[in-house]
């Protein structure tokens, strides 16, 4: 009902799909955040947890999209970083491939690179993903 009469405040559309997204009502967050980013692309209130929703509903070549999409705006953003990189080794040790072999990994060292250097708390971690990617059988 909000959105007949807001379809032109993006604060409507943030507040709906955080409450989707809550309740794990994840086809509605995503068909309401489809909706605003096409309304507002370049808004992260929109990019990153669209992203998020594809990732767990194992969309992985667009959550890597939306999330590249959010970086750009969120550079630093080390959850997201964390984020990238992981998706990109579970997907690989699902032994799905998100955007070819070496893309994924030109992605993953992009990222982890990215996290290192914002001093990120699991660099450790974030790093052995990325010697999976590195040494994962072809």
């Amino acid at each position: 009902t909000a959105l007949a009469d807001g379809s032109d405040v993006p604060q409507i559309y943030d507040w709906l799909a955080q409450s989707l997204v809550r309740s794990r009502r994840l086809a509605e967050a995503r068909a309401i955040l489809e909706e605003a980013v096409g309304k507002w692309p370049s808004d992260p209130r929109f990019t990153w947890p669209l992203a998020t929703v594809y990732a767990v509903q194992g969309e992985g070549p667009e959550a890597l999209t939306t999330l590249d999409r959010y970086l750009t705006a969120r550079p630093d953003d080390r959850e997201a970083l964390q984020h990238g990189v992981e998706w990109i080794y579970r997907a690989h040790a699902s032994r799905r491939i998100l955007r070819g072999e070496a893309e994924d990994l030109r992605l993953a060292r992009a990222y982890a690179d990215a996290y290192t250097k914002a001093d990120g708390p699991q660099s450790a971690l974030v790093q052995r993903w990325v010697e999976f990617l590195e040494h994962e059988p072809r």
